[in-house]
């Protein structure tokens, strides 16, 4: 201890020569960050420290505060790893620093050594040509980064296969059922089906996607053949009185002294019954497990020094999944395990099956645990082996890099040798019971916390803020991820922006019913003249190339064109067909704040005058028959995009939906890119043949709620968007208010893909004649 104070106070002092601002602040949080990460780490943070400050002291100042702060997120057996590269790659250039030390948070828990490094290393060579490109491939937010990322993993990703499999989920249990990212482990919630993020079997790509395939059938099963259906009352059992809420499964489990022992002894016999059932129905799926054998199961852990209750639970495990040559080494659990082999093995029928072999077997287990524990304590300890990593192949990269890299590898594998940490496995079975460990076997639990939400960086909301939201929004659906267009770094940012449905609720009639009241005349004659537009049905298509008669007039300029040495005309025929409008218009309403200001009549707000246009319009669009829907859209931030519904397609054009277009307010920002995103997402899937977005704005788009979505940035976003809904067959079209939007205007929609609206009044005269010229 002494030394090590010794060796403190000697960094301190190297720091005051180095810079002596940067070493007062540091001074100062000394007593915060021993309690906050422990001297040990101080002592490192001070070293990191002195030497940043030999380099620019102004950055060293800005560490005090965020180096010891990051630090405390990481966990202690992954400090060294996370000081380590920080201290050799994170000086080239020093301006690569402020960012790298937030990252490696991330990244710690997603790569192994040999992956961190490489992956740092491209994220460092691209920040020498473009700061903002290297600090997005750093967060792994841009497509290119993801790339990157996934190159660097070996084996077969979930994201890869997750829509494949989630069709053969659904062919097996007949429920619509979704295939989630389990981490690390495979199981059901009762409801979906969680698989781990990747396999790395380590025999070719070929055996992890027939296992991805396996433990999809498998897990499915238990929903299959009815895991969570029980009635417990038809089993005689120690069952205890039901609690409100509380599920047959949980209510037997408790029933028991040892709850753990319980459900480990009921999922052993009961993976076995899924297994059994699952290999039965489906001969596929029983000879691709014969293929992989155990190799797609979890290593099993290592029972040396286990109690002896552990060695009979795990036995009994092995037994039922077909291992052979199971061997205890406890004379007690050995006898015990041949006692209750035969019930473990005995064919169950229904999961009541597997709750009366529970019954049959806890009660010897239970006594064994009893007899043979060293404490008074009724709980016993599992092993959780750490999951292997693969390693990279280092043969393409150049010689400078290479040694880089093997110079911060063989630092981290000294480190790992000093400290003691390199079997985490043996130090988790020391440091924990088997109640925080006793997940060694697979069992149906659902995951704590969020499952996703947007990568954190303006804001880390992950659902709908109520100061986003109008009054009167009667559902906020799950929140719906949509890629970004970053210019800055030339490439897209996936998952980056949160769009929420929200259905506007019907309301007052008032601003419908005042509306028709001023603009009856011009509805009345917008609806005679739309209905002169609905096609009749049945009418004579001429020019046809086959048909029920021949079209005299054009048969004889045929006639004469052979005559003449010209290639005649095909189209000779005439016949009687259907016709019929096959239009579908989505209506996409700006509900930023500045719709709030006065429109140029001084009279009447932006937005009041837009609802009045559409009114008016989807009176006349009803009389003609068009799919039409009415979508409005505001936010903060790019997690909380709103995206209001006041009618969908298949909402009738009645008093409800005509209240709702009356009772959308305006909002906060406007977020163009993500609500074109969405509302293409909602028109591409319309069977009409023409498809077209209209928006309503008054102004650029614009997002305060974040630090880039302004300007040049949201408006090549915006144009992004507008290029991604026309590749999808869906026309958009702008018309603005904005008199000054000419120039931005041409460079978002293109010629011909905007109009620009002076006199905000006007609207709802031009509005009818604009849709007329779109869809004729």
């Amino acid at each position: 201890m002494q030394n090590r104070w010794s060796r403190s106070g000697k960094s301190l002092l190297q720091l005051v020569k180095s810079d002596r601002e940067t070493a007062r602040l540091w001074l100062l949080r000394i007593p915060e960050v021993d309690t906050l990460i422990g001297k040990p780490d101080r002592l490192w943070c001070t070293d990191f420290l002195n030497r940043v400050a030999k380099e620019d002291p102004r950055m060293a100042q800005n560490m005090v505060l965020s180096l010891p702060d990051g630090m405390s997120k990481v966990p202690e057996t992954e400090r060294h790893r996370y000081q380590v590269v920080l201290s050799k790659l994170g000086f080239q250039p020093l301006s690569f620093l402020p960012d790298l030390s937030v990252a490696l948070i991330d990244l710690l828990t997603v790569f192994n050594d040999a992956q961190l490094i490489r992956f740092v290393m491209q994220a460092q060579d691209i920040f020498k040509d473009n700061p903002q490109k290297g600090r997005t491939f750093l967060k792994r937010s841009s497509e290119t980064s993801q790339r990157a990322a996934e190159a660097l993993h070996e084996g077969v990703s979930l994201s890869s296969l997750s829509p494949i499999l989630t069709y053969y989920a659904r062919a097996h249990c007949h429920h619509t059922v979704i295939i989630r990212s389990g981490g690390q482990k495979s199981f059901v919630d009762g409801v979906h089906i969680y698989l781990p993020d990747r396999l790395s079997l380590g025999q070719g790509e070929a055996v992890d996607r027939l296992a991805y395939r396996v433990l999809t059938a498998r897990n499915v099963g238990f929903l299959e053949f009815g895991s969570l259906d029980l009635v417990l009352e038809d089993i005689e059992g120690p069952w205890l009185s039901a609690r409100e809420g509380e599920l047959p499964l949980e209510r037997c489990f408790r029933s028991f002294p040892n709850t753990q022992l319980a459900k480990d002894l009921f999922w052993i016999v009961e993976h076995r019954r899924i297994e059994t059932k699952t290999r039965a129905k489906y001969p596929g799926v029983a000879r691709a497990m014969d293929e992989l054998g155990q190799v797609w199961r979890p290593k099993r852990p290592n029972l040396n020094d286990a109690q002896p209750v552990e060695e009979l639970v795990e036995a009994l495990y092995r037994i039922g999944i077909g291992e052979a040559g199971v061997h205890l080494q406890h004379p007690q659990a050995a006898l015990v395990f041949e006692t209750l082999k035969p019930l473990v093995l005995s064919p169950a029928d229904s999961v009541a099956d597997s709750i009366r072999t529970l019954v049959s077997c806890y009660e010897s287990a239970y006594q064994l645990m009893r007899q043979t524990q060293a404490s008074d304590q009724e709980d016993y300890s599992a092993l959780q082996p750490e999951p292997l990593r693969g390693a990279v192949s280092l043969s393409m990269m150049d010689e400078a890099d290479r040694q880089k890299e093997l110079l911060v590898h063989d630092t981290l594998t000294e480190l790992r040798a000093t400290d003691g940490t390199a079997d985490l496995a043996e130090a988790r079975r020391i440091a924990e019971d088997y109640f925080t460990q006793a997940d060694f076997l697979e069992r149906l639990e659902a995951p704590s916390g969020v499952l996703r939400d947007p990568k954190a960086e303006d804001d880390d909301s992950t659902g709908l803020r109520k100061a986003t939201l109008q009054e009167g929004v009667e559902h906020v659906g799950e929140g719906i991820l949509y890629p970004e267009w970053d210019m800055r770094i030339d490439d897209i940012k996936p998952d980056w922006t949160q769009v929420f449905e929200c259905q506007v609720s019907a309301g007052s009639l008032d601003f419908v019913t005042q509306t028709k009241l001023d603009f009856g005349i011009e509805i009345h004659k917008l609806r005679r003249v739309f209905e002169s537009l609905r096609p009749e049905g049945l009418q004579r298509r001429h020019g046809l190339e086959d048909g029920d008669i021949i079209d005299i007039d054009r048969a004889i300029e045929a006639r004469l064109d052979k005559r003449m040495g010209l290639m005649p005309s095909p189209r000779l025929y005439s016949a009687i067909r259907t016709e019929h409008r096959d239009t579908a218009v989505a209506f996409l309403v700006d509900m930023s704040s500045s719709t709030n200001d006065l429109a140029n009549d001084d009279t009447k707000r932006i937005l009041d005058v837009e609802k009045e246009a559409l009114i008016v319009l989807s009176e006349a669009i009803d009389a003609l028959g068009d799919a039409f829907a009415i979508y409005g859209y505001s936010g903060f931030g790019r997690s909380q995009v709103a995206f209001y519904i006041a009618k969908n397609f298949d909402d009738p054009w009645n008093e409800d939906s005509q209240s709702r277009v009356g009772q959308m307010r305006w909002m906060m920002e406007n977020r163009d890119g993500a609500a074109i995103r969405h509302c293409a997402s909602k028109l591409k899937d319309r069977s009409e043949r023409h498809r077209l977005m209209i928006l309503l704005s008054d102004g650029k788009p614009l997002d305060c709620g974040c630090v880039d979505y302004a300007d040049a940035y949201a408006q090549a976003d915006t144009h992004a968007a507008i290029l991604e809904a026309r590749q999808q067959g869906v026309h958009v079209f702008c018309i603005t208010v904005d008199p000054y939007g000419q120039k931005y205007l041409k460079e978002l929609y293109g010629e011909g893909g905007y109009t620009v609206i002076e006199q905000v009044s006007a609207l709802p005269e031009r509005l009818p004649a604009i849709y007329h010229r779109l869809t004729s």
